[in-house]
């Protein structure tokens, strides 16, 4: 009887998991460039728009999702499920810490609002940001448990690999790079130190991911974004030191780190732990110095972190840039306090990982000097490698508890997870309930003749860019009559709001002599 109720209490993470992926998946509908994807086979000239990169497996995989419901059931449930149980288990090797397990769950149902939408709630974003980051992940596993001395089936693991490195880097390119780089790193590594030697696995992804990331760029499209004459999306890449300055004050730095404040907290809370509890009577004078300094820089990071995510910015205080180059400043004087400390403080292989997270959000984000636009959605993989930084920190400070604390922390970590997973379960499917309440009742409007149209908005639009309909429909009431036109003939069309109102079944709106549009509350209107 004992051995049936664990079991069902093992269950019950990955239940959850499962659960959060499913209302996910439900809840998406097409936004921007999913109506693209949509008719990319069907319309004449809509091919070019659609697939315009060298991401030849997001860009498909994108479209069976957005084309075929089943497929999208079946791979953005399995994928976002795979991808938390992977950053829940990352930071444990042979043992199992259920606490560490629901607090990854839970820190990861906290990403901030902005990246949300555009990741777990575009299918589009979704297949380019959030599935390339499990061949990083499992990637990094593998090498960080051959480094920690256990044995791999190398013989497996070579192909495996080597189709991890080629396909990983087929979907963004900012992750691309971050694979060369982590590959070539993990070669020099291997080679330089004596208590490691070179696998093939390693070589096999090395050369994988570098063959990926020549064939994405083999694209012509690149070559056009680069000489400025690429014409169908807004890409850019500038070299001006003006704008490389403007990308990363007010672009990359204000979400590189600082809207994290939650995984802030925890990194400095985890610090002050392993600080009291280390071994200090053989330290210098000089290393309780450093070792304190540091430790402010990262408990005054946290702080910063959370009165500018829930206060006011200071840039918006002053007109001088002199503060976005204090704010960067000071998050890099926080990333090297961080690998400080867990030099001062832990073993040499949880440096060794807490330095590659940090890297490797660093390496992520510098792309984005250079191209543009920069999105939220951009910093997903960052969010990640944080989340896995603050999970690293946490797991060494609660290494030493009792059985009976653990305990006590799995369970906390389980009502903390379950509840956020409520909360934004709740969310997703009220969005996704209005929003196609929203587009019945335009349907009948439509049908009954009226003019003055009213448009139902999204109850939690920072979780959703599915609010689009006031977009296409101006609050002149004036639609572009060319729109309707190519609509009728089945030309190639470049509108999102053309493409928009024939896949909802809105074409008639063309023939409506419409004279207003007002956007109303849901609860407004039902009341």
């Amino acid at each position: 009887m004992e051995k049936i109720k664990l079991r069902a209490r093992d269950l019950l993470f990955p239940a959850a998991v499962f659960l959060f992926a499913a209302v996910c998946c439900f809840s998406t509908t097409l936004i921007g460039d999913d109506y693209y994807m949509y008719y990319a086979f069907d319309k004449a000239g809509l091919y070019a728009f659609a697939f315009t990169n060298g991401r030849y497996i997001a860009n498909n995989l994108a479209f069976l999702m957005i084309r075929y419901p089943a497929v999208k059931a079946v791979l953005y449930t399995l994928t976002l499920s795979l991808l938390i149980m992977l950053l829940a288990r990352f930071v444990q090797f042979r043992e199992k810490r259920p606490a560490v397990s629901w607090l990854a769950f839970g820190l990861f149902l906290t990403m901030p609002a902005a990246i949300v939408r555009e990741t777990e709630t575009w299918l589009f974003g979704y297949a380019v940001h959030v599935i390339p980051v499990i061949f990083t992940l499992l990637y990094m596993r593998l090498c960080f448990r051959s480094f920690r001395g256990e044995q791999l089936k190398q013989r497996a693991l070579i192909p495996l690999c080597g189709l991890l490195g080629f396909a990983g880097a087929l979907f963004a390119e900012h992750i691309s790079i971050l694979h060369v780089v982590f590959g070539i790193f993990v070669l020099l590594y291997a080679a330089c130190r004596k208590d490691q030697r070179l696998r093939a696995f390693q070589i096999a992804f090395a050369a994988g991911a570098a063959a990926g990331l020549c064939v994405m760029l083999l694209r012509p499209e690149y070559g056009d974004v680069l000489n400025e004459t690429e014409s169908l999306t807004y890409r850019e890449i500038s070299f001006d030191i003006t704008q490389m300055y403007y990308h990363l004050y007010k672009m990359i730095i204000p979400m590189f780190a600082k809207q994290f404040c939650l995984l802030h907290l925890c990194i400095a809370g985890a610090l002050l732990m392993l600080f009291v509890r280390a071994d200090r009577s053989g330290w210098k004078k000089g290393r309780i110095l450093y070792v304190r300094l540091t430790l402010g820089c990262t408990v005054a990071y946290a702080v910063y972190s959370v009165m500018m995510t829930a206060g006011v910015p200071l840039k918006s205080l002053t007109g001088s840039e002199r503060v976005s180059a204090l704010e960067t400043a000071f998050v890099f004087l926080y990333m090297l306090s961080v690998i400080y400390l867990a030099r001062v403080l832990t073993g040499r292989q949880r440096l060794l990982r807490v330095t590659v997270y940090i890297c490797s959000t660093v390496i992520c984000a510098l792309p984005f000097i250079v191209v543009g636009p920069v999105t939220e959605r951009c910093f997903f993989i960052g969010f990640c490698f944080w989340l896995l930084l603050a999970l690293e920190l946490i797991y060494a400070a609660g290494g030493s508890g009792t059985e009976a604390y653990r305990e006590a922390a799995a369970r906390a970590s389980a009502v903390m997870a379950c509840t956020v997973l409520c909360i934004l379960s709740y969310i997703h499917l009220v969005n996704h309930y209005v929003f196609m309440f929203s587009i019945d009742l335009m349907r009948e409007q439509i049908a009954s003749g009226e003019t003055n149209l009213v448009i139902i908005e999204l109850p939690y639009p920072e979780y959703s860019m599915a609010d689009e309909l006031a977009l296409y429909l101006p609050q002149s009431g004036k639609l572009d009559k060319d729109l309707a036109l190519q609509l009728q003939k089945g030309d190639a069309m470049e509108s999102y709001g053309a493409l928009y109102f024939e896949y909802w079944g809105l074409t008639d709106i063309y023939s409506v002599k419409i004279r207003s549009v007002t956007s109303i509350s849901y609860y407004s209107y039902t009341l």
